[in-house]
């Protein structure tokens, strides 16, 4: 059962970063950092499903609030507040979580498109609640770059992240959650300038975890397809529907993310 719960607390952690992973798919390439001296409000709700092993089905929901404030042409500065839920259904029983975060980020556009990709920077911290056995705080930061070139209608990007969580007290231990990686390919293509389709997939590599010292899990990789649309009726409102299928576990999530620009 010890191992269950370590389980459950890393698939928690799972759903809260994911998320900031989608909310960077843009419509458009602009979409990718806020404009010059604008602010940016944005909500989100992503519903997550997965079987991690037979006859056990793990459920999350997480909402989620993000400001963006441009604070150059190639500079904006975020922050976010999520909310997350979830229960772990299995034979005779159902067990009950949740948890909250905030953070604070900052977006760098490090060179511009021309015959070669542009290169997009982000970098951002958490504090995490909810993951620990008592009221213990968990930091966790992530890096990622974007690369990207339009050849109009379509846009290739690549994404890469890399996230790092502390360790904290889970069962009367001292866990130490692996390191995660991940890499996703998109292209999006747009239909008329209101509307574009995305699509694309997603590796993501976790390396081992540790409770104490002692390893716990293997590193562990899942590849995922994605799919889904944006629409912006004009340049201030933005919505994106997002779905996405994994083979580990049979799991799925759905996104739905509205953005307004001041």
């Amino acid at each position: 059962m010890g191992g269950l719960k370590h389980s459950l607390s890393v698939s928690a952690l799972s759903v809260l970063t994911q998320t900031q992973v989608q909310a960077q798919a843009p419509l458009s390439i602009e979409q990718l950092i806020v404009d010059d001296s604008r602010l940016q409000l944005s909500a989100g709700l992503l519903l997550r499903d997965r079987t991690p092993t037979t006859g056990v089905e793990d459920r999350d929901s997480l909402w989620s609030t993000t400001l963006r404030y441009g604070l150059s042409p190639r500079l904006e500065v975020n922050a976010n507040l999520d909310w997350n839920q979830g229960e772990l259904r299995q034979p005779g029983r159902t067990q009950h979580r949740q948890g909250h975060s905030y953070g604070l980020g900052g977006v760098w556009q490090a060179r511009r498109e021309d015959s070669w990709p542009a290169i997009v920077i982000e970098a951002r911290g958490d504090s995490v609640a909810g993951l620990a056995d008592n009221d213990e705080r968990v930091f966790q930061g992530q890096l990622a770059a974007t690369l990207y070139r339009s050849i109009d209608p379509v846009v290739l990007s690549l994404r890469v992240s890399y996230l790092r969580q502390e360790s904290y007290h889970l069962n009367g231990g001292r866990f130490r959650p692996g390191d995660q990686w991940r890499a996703e390919p998109m292209v999006n293509f747009a239909v008329n300038p209101q509307v574009t389709l995305l699509g694309g997939m997603a590796l993501s590599i976790a390396e081992a975890s540790s409770v104490d010292g002692e390893p716990v899990f293997n590193d562990r990789d899942a590849i995922s397809l994605r799919a889904g649309l944006g629409y912006a009726p004009n340049r201030n409102n933005t919505l994106f529907l997002l779905g996405e299928l994994s083979g580990e576990g049979g799991g799925s999530q759905f996104s739905l993310q509205y953005q307004y620009q001041f």
